[in-house]
């Protein structure tokens, strides 16, 4: 496409992978958010990453882990987007961290 950036690879991992489904989607989304996240830490899309990730991680029922993301989301990205925090928030309680 003319005139349009090329998107980033952490912005195609991030769209590309949903969260929310079948168990044996949310394992292969948490690989593919793990290895996003650690690929692109310092990339835009990091925060939603790791929100994605601990979401991922939730609805396999991996409790201690899906918190723990979510407050590293938090520690490691306090100036991240207002709706990534906010929709990491609703998580943290959905989720009883």
């Amino acid at each position: 496409m003319r005139g349009r950036p090329a998107p980033t690879k952490g912005l195609i991992v991030t769209l590309l992978v949903p969260t929310r489904r079948k168990p044996s989607r949310n394992k292969n989304a948490a690989d593919a958010f793990l290895k996003g996240y650690k690929k692109y830490k310092s990339g835009d899309k990091a925060p939603e990453t790791l929100l994605k990730l601990g979401m991922s991680l939730a609805a396999l029922g991996q409790k201690e882990a899906a918190c723990s993301t979510f407050g590293e989301l938090k520690t490691k990205f306090p100036k991240a987007p207002e709706t990534v925090r906010d929709e990491a928030k609703a998580e943290q309680k959905k989720t009883r961290c």
